[in-house]
């Protein structure tokens, strides 16, 4: 089975979906409002969502109910996936959250999430198959808390110029996110033929960047995102529908885009991998890598280790020197504030280390290899021979879910390898970057464990060396894999040097 057909993106889909693609409407209003919109990719249907905005109170507090409901299905690698998501929040007046509940089903897998707000803090409670783990997540001082980076203006009336820096809890990442929302101008546009005096919303979050034309009380009329996608405003009837077209767009003013004979893929990963200037040959054989990055926007995503370096001296802003040398090893990663092996334990979201079942499988290895370098490799083999590619699976999972239905995409296989390997004593972080395959670089998951070194470890291929194609940009618990998603549809490569 070819590296392609194991290689997954299917978490960067559940960041896409989990996120309310819509607009708040009118938060004034003195009832019930409700609003659909027809998901698109690349201009094909790929699911829809129903927003109700209702005026509300939760313990004691006046403000709003948000009840949200989407369904997506794509394709990804010739697979069909598909992907429930549904959430309620309570709000004060002021659209700031007071508790929220969210729930993502795929394909018989459920992510469950409730988080309660204090002043302070966040108190999560997070549920994927393994049982409840709580995570507490601090809100800083002075910030701007709302219910859903991805709504322009909450429910607010901006004029043009305004701008605002929002906050927001993301489900996956159990961390609060930044949303910096500037409204550029006043456009008159129509939609299927209907006319509309609409706001052009620029918004700006981890995801990329996104833009919205609005109403004036804020009801959207159609976004463009990341990735190819876009939502449009629909009658319930026409969104729910799977076969429609989105309706013509149409800005006053603005200029035509001349048409090409290029058809963009509909297939999620094909969309969103990354072509370079040059190929590649024999990648899993690939012991030494220079490449060059642009695109990468967040500094902290641009990681040295004892691994890979970065030089970032280019003359070029944007540009990126990296090399990947696969038999490089040293005690030190040169990133001071990961806190250490220590961290890297215990139990964590996901991260059920104290299951019976997970103890059980890290007890039968440890007891047949004692040399920590070939218990990493047993682990490894295990979990490569015991779990089956499942590409229809689109949700994040727990080891403990895993273990007890062995199989899934890439995310899954360093998941539960993270968690047998911290159970039987081995401190293991899991990674989220890039890896070349058939021609392009896609998105992937792997693992790294402590052994006096971090030794990269990729279970989806076994205990072979990793190649130096495998370039990380996130390393930590399993809510810190979707830290990528800042490079997806903006990361372009060149090659330079292959060994």
């Amino acid at each position: 089975m070819t590296l392609r057909k194991r290689t997954c993106i299917t978490w960067l889909i559940a960041c896409c979906c989990s996120s309310a693609v819509h607009g708040v409407c009118d938060a004034q209003a003195a009832k019930p409002h409700v609003s659909w919109m027809g998901m698109y990719l690349n201009g094909r249907k790929m699911g829809f969502s129903q927003t109700v905005v209702t005026p509300a109170k939760y313990r004691g507090n006046s403000g709003f109910k948000i009840t949200s409901t989407s369904v997506a299905r794509m394709e990804l690698l010739g697979n069909k996936v598909s992907q429930d998501s549904s959430s309620f929040t309570f709000t004060d007046s002021s659209m700031r959250p007071l508790y929220q509940e969210y729930r993502i089903d795929s394909n018989g897998s459920v992510l469950k999430l409730k988080a309660s707000y204090s002043s302070t803090r966040i108190e999560c409670t997070v549920d994927s198959g393994g049982g409840p783990t709580k995570r507490t997540v601090e809100i800083p001082e002075g910030i701007s808390l709302v219910q859903d980076g991805t709504a322009p203006t909450q429910g607010k009336s901006l004029r043009v110029g305004d701008k605002q820096v929002l906050h927001y809890l993301n489900p996956l990442t159990l961390q609060l996110e930044k949303s910096e929302v500037s409204v550029e101008a006043n456009e008159k546009v129509a939609l299927g033929g209907k006319p509309y005096s609409a706001q052009r919303v620029s918004v700006s979050t981890p995801l990329g960047r996104m833009t919205f034309w609005q109403t004036a009380k804020g009801d959207m009329i159609r976004g463009e995102l990341p990735f190819g996608m876009s939502i449009v405003a629909e009658a319930a009837a026409v969104a729910k529908a799977m076969d429609t077209k989105p309706a013509s767009f149409v800005r006053a003013g603005a200029k035509a885009t001349a048409t090409t004979a290029y058809v963009p893929p509909t297939d999620f990963a094909l969309a969103t991998a990354i072509r370079t200037d040059k190929p590649i040959n024999e990648p899993r054989e690939v012991r030494s890598l220079t490449l060059v990055l642009r695109g990468v926007e967040d500094r902290a995503l641009l990681i040295s280790d004892n691994r890979q370096t970065i030089e970032t001296d280019r003359p070029e802003k944007d540009a990126h020197t990296i090399t990947i040398v696969t038999e490089r090893l040293g005690s030190k990663d040169i990133r001071s504030n990961d806190g250490g092996p220590a961290k890297y334990a215990g139990s964590a979201a996901y991260l059920e280390i104290e299951s019976p079942a997970i103890r059980a499988v890290a007890k039968e290895i440890r007891d047949q290899e004692s040399d920590p370098a070939k218990l990493v490799a047993a682990i490894a083999d295990w979990v490569h021979a015991k779990m089956t590619p499942d590409y229809t699976i689109g949700v994040p999972r727990s080891c403990t879910e895993i273990i007890g239905r062995r199989r899934g995409v890439c995310r899954d296989y360093a998941t539960l390898f993270a968690g047998i390997a911290r159970a039987a004593g081995v401190p293991t972080r899991v990674v989220g970057g890039i890896v070349y395959a058939q021609g392009k670089f896609f998105y992937h998951a792997w693992a790294e464990s402590w052994l006096g070194y971090w030794l990269a470890v990729d279970p989806t291929m076994g205990s072979g060396p990793v190649d130096a194609t495998h370039v990380k940009f996130a390393h930590g618990d399993v809510t810190d894999m979707f830290k990528v998603v800042g490079v997806v549809g903006r990361l372009r490569v060149e090659v330079r040097d292959v060994e």
